[in-house]
């Protein structure tokens, strides 16, 4: 597909990494030095041709996943039948997603194979890498990061970056964030009733919850909210990759078909206009709604620990739905 000057290319029409290189001849590339096998096999066949590496360390203000969680997590994951960016429900087979983690593995695997590599040491380096934390200079030496600020920079300096490759640039996406806001004329609590904004977060998809965990959670606050509906109006906006529309308008709709559910367009057009926005966790959306100033209620039903937003008392805590609407209150008056 192509649009302008952008063109998107589907990873399963490679075999490996060189192969997406021969084909692209880029003068550059952005590869994280993440725990991901897509990036890792970009960045292994950069180095072999001598083509510069570049990324983006941005939010360093959220929690990273210790090596043990992440694996839980992945494994869970492993088993589901749809990818995050799937959104049709006749996409869904046995594993899906542990079909495409394979897929990705013997990416890499190839990309490793076709440069050369010792066919033992890759196997030991590629199990290597899986079992490394988040962030690893080992597999992304050489790549450039873009930093949001200083204490990035000492936190990647910490575990092992070169200072030569670490460029403080601050964050660009919140320059179309502050301008947007600029222009936006704010029209909140209107007609004295609340318009909030639930934006739930992606921890289903992220194996942080299971599915009973993310359908309980929005089915007690949709809940909640359309008991109240004669002072509040909902409306709903899911993450525009992740989440697969059909399943929270199901889950939305059996209790009231009237909700807007909304996957497409930016989050900020939706938090100009809410007078709350409820949330299960902090995250960029969180982020813009700070910038929007519009206040957060976190609803922590499952008691999940160390959210950056509690712990700095930039949101009002609710744990069950019986105290829900007081949060809502309790927020505003914030």
């Amino acid at each position: 597909m192509e649009n302008s000057d952008i063109t998107i290319l589907d990873i399963h029409d490679f075999k490996n990494a060189v192969e997406v290189l021969h084909k692209v001849k880029p003068d550059i590339i952005y590869a994280s030095p993440s725990w991901s096998f897509i990036d890792y096999a970009l960045s292994s066949a950069a180095k072999s041709f001598g083509i510069p590496t570049f990324s983006m360390i941005y939010s360093d203000i959220f929690s990273k996943k210790t090596t043990t969680e992440r694996l839980a997590s992945d494994f869970t994951r492993f088993f589901q039948n749809s990818t995050p960016t799937d959104t049709e429900q006749n996409k869904k087979q046995f594993m899906r997603r542990g079909r495409f983690f394979i897929y990705k593995y013997l990416f890499l695997l190839k990309t490793k194979m076709s440069l050369k590599s010792d066919r033992l040491h890759t196997i030991f380096i590629i199990w290597k890498f899986i079992l490394s934390d988040n962030l690893d200079p080992k597999f992304g030496s050489d790549v450039i990061q873009f930093l949001e600020n200083k204490s990035s920079l000492k936190q990647n300096l910490d575990i092992g970056f070169k200072r030569s490759n670490l460029i403080i640039t601050g964050n660009p996406i919140y320059d179309v964030v502050f301008e947007k806001l600029s222009k936006e004329k704010l029209s909140k609590n209107k007609d004295n009733v609340i318009n909030v904004l639930v934006a739930p977060s992606t921890l289903y998809e992220h194996g942080v919850w299971t599915k009973y965990q993310r359908d309980t959670t929005i089915k007690e606050v949709i809940k909640t909210l359309n008991e109240n509906k004669e002072k509040i109006s909902v409306t709903v906006k899911i993450h525009p990759s992740s989440s697969v529309l059909s399943e929270y308008q199901s889950l939305v709709h059996s209790i009231d078909s009237s909700i807007p559910v909304y996957q497409k367009g930016d989050i900020l057009d939706f938090l100009v206009n809410a007078d709350v926005m409820i949330s299960f966790e902090g995250s960029t959306a969180e982020v813009f709604a700070l910038l929007s100033k519009t206040p957060i209620v976190i609803y922590n039903f499952f008691n999940l620990k160390d959210d950056v937003f509690l712990n700095r008392e930039l949101a009002i805590e609710c744990k069950d739905a019986f105290h829900l609407i007081s949060a809502i209150y309790d927020a505003l008056s914030s």
